[in-house]
């Protein structure tokens, strides 16, 4: 079958050479004919792309991809069909989706899910000092509903906390540190309310009922709200999964204040971003609107001025360090709310339609832009240039089930050196691999899907996990190169309700390239080594010479002294 789509592409090349070569009486029969061929064209590409598909999953099924089986026929076929090892590999652990953790229902519609981690706490005995529970590294998830409430369940999805939000939430933000996190939300009616989540303390306990071996569980009666909490006692296990049934936690009302304007008329729908940042123990709450403007206020509600960035609205406010990210539809830049101005680089786009953006800041520190066309283009954003490049374009045309007919559908999210596809009318991930990317060899992105669920209209939440980010595992049986996607769908019966499903996906390492690796230092080695030899050279010479000079001085006093003579030489004459 082969054979013949490459004769197919022969006959379609030459049909293509003897129409730039004969003589058409018209223009458009020209046209017609060079555009049935390039049609006809793609679709022996699509065909070819297909069967190589079809092959994987018969290769597949015939258990060439286990584990501990890289065969030789794996080799071949890539070989044969000049598919990356790499391909193959991803689509083996792709293909059959992530593994499940839990799945869980709620009374509530489902807004969205975002996790957030909490460092090592313990809290001792008062009486007799023995730890009543403790809890390592580990997440939890922050689930906000359509009906304004906030729930935080744990890594099994035990729901620990339910609050009301206090207001019909507009737009939310989760400032996140190693000991705390503050939910802040923007309700429509201007205000913004501020709930503080943090482990239990020692100083937050009135006191103790130490655990028996009946209930095997502590009774704690917190000092602040006299609140009652039921803590299971710590195992005397080692493994990680026993600690995690310990974590407790406090959520406390913070602060409250209204962003309106006095003597005047406002719509909430200005405001197009909201995001939270942290600095110098001062935290800056920035609100994007529709003017291009990006208001800066302090916690206490103070406003700290606004500046103005663009005349399109304000798509996007997201984290970076040292300055957040903004986005427009034609603009990408850094914003240094310290001082109200924009920082370097800056991005005055060629492209009118920007839609989505992402920060890649695990693989690399580029700027992922999804455009109404569903393209996505890889911006090289280097603190060091006043500006920006592209340095890869996605063709939407190689890649299935995105809406492009709604494009505010779909979104991208970037977990480690993959890009995945939330299209929200499909239970289909869609993922896609720039590992490679530099090379700019579109055959080594994976364009393959996995199912996270075979029902209707959903939604999904992805967050990578990493040693530097906010979440991460507390098991060792998890690396780096571990993410987290929370899934959930709205259910029909009983109404207003959702099903939650958290799964967890494995990424690859991006390739690792000696020669790329080790270069720099190499280089910096050989340059330090070539330093230090010239010093030492020059240090060693300068020494000599010193010594010489004294030398000369020695016998110049000795001579004057008359201590020494000159010797008196004479020119002997030739026979």
């Amino acid at each position: 079958m082969r054979k013949s789509f490459k004769l197919l592409q022969i006959l379609v090349t030459l049909a293509s050479l003897y129409s730039r070569s004969s003589c058409f009486s018209e223009d458009a029969q020209l046209s017609d004919l060079l555009m049935q061929i390039n049609s006809f064209d793609s679709q022996i590409q699509q065909v070819e792309k297909e069967i190589k598909l079809v092959e994987i999953e018969r290769l597949d099924k015939m258990g060439f991809f286990q584990q501990g089986k890289k065969s030789q026929v794996e080799e071949e076929y890539s070989l044969r069909n000049k598919l990356p090892l790499e391909y193959v590999e991803n689509y083996k652990i792709f293909r059959n989706g992530a593994k499940k953790k839990f799945t869980l229902k709620i009374d509530h519609k489902v807004r969205n899910i975002e996790f957030i981690q909490f460092k090592q706490n313990r809290v001792n005995n008062l009486n007799q000092g023995s730890t009543v529970y403790d809890f390592s590294e580990q997440y939890i998830m922050i689930v906000i509903t359509q009906n304004n409430y906030i729930l935080l369940l744990d890594s099994t999805g035990r729901i620990m906390h339910e609050y009301y939000a206090g207001h019909n939430v507009f737009k939310y933000a989760i400032l996140t540190s190693n000991e705390e996190n503050v939910i802040y939300t923007l309700g429509d009616d201007f205000s913004i309310k501020s709930h503080l989540i943090r482990p239990l303390k020692k100083q937050d306990i009135e006191w103790i009922q130490k655990p028996d071996n009946t209930t095997q569980s502590s009774i704690i009666r917190i000092k602040s709200s006299k609140e009652i909490k039921i803590i299971e006692k710590s195992s005397n296990s080692t493994k990680p999964n026993d600690k995690k049934k310990n974590l407790n936690l406090l959520i406390e009302y913070e602060s409250e204040f209204s962003i309106q304007q006095k003597n005047q008329t406002q719509n909430i729908d200005l405001y197009t971003a909201f995001e939270v940042f942290t600095s110098k123990q001062n935290k800056y709450i920035l609100l994007g609107d529709q003017t291009g403007h990006i208001h800066v206020y302090f916690k206490n509600g103070t406003k700290f001025g606004k500046s103005a960035l663009s005349r399109h609205p304000i798509l996007q406010i997201l984290k970076h360090y040292p300055y957040p990210l903004y986005a427009t539809k034609n603009q990408i830049g850094f914003f240094n709310y310290g001082n109200l101005l924009t920082a370097y680089p800056q991005c005055d786009l060629a492209y009118d339609d920007i839609l989505y953006v992402a920060i890649d800041g695990q693989h690399s520190q580029n700027i992922l832009a999804l455009q109404k066309n569903m393209d996505i283009l890889i911006y090289d954003m280097k603190s060091q240039k006043s500006s920006c490049s592209v340095l890869m374009k996605i063709n939407s045309g190689d890649i299935d089930e995105i809406d492009k007919k709604d494009p505010k559908k779909v979104s991208i999210q970037q977990i480690h050196n993959f890009i995945i596809f939330q299209s929200h009318d499909s239970p289909i991930a869609k993922v896609l691999n720039i590992t490679n990317y530099k090379s700019k060899n579109a055959d080594m992105m994976l364009d393959v899907g996995f199912y996270l669920s075979g029902l209707g209209p959903s939604q999904y939440q992805f967050d990578y996990i990493d040693e530097t980010s906010y979440f991460q595992y507390q098991s060792h049986k998890h690396s780096s190169n571990n993410g987290l996607i929370a899934y959930f769908e709205h259910l029909n019966t009983p109404s207003n309700s959702s099903e939650i499903t958290l799964f967890t996906i494995y990424t690859p390492s991006p390739s690792w390239n000696f020669t790329e690796n080790f270069k720099m230092p190499v280089i910096a080695i050989i340059l330090i080594v070539f330093f230090f030899v010239s010093y030492c050279r020059k240090k060693k010479k300068t020494t000599l010479d010193e010594a010489s000079m004294a030398n000369i001085d020695n016998l110049i006093k000795d001579i004057q002294s008359g201590k020494k003579t000159i010797p008196n030489y004479k020119k002997e004459k030739d026979d």
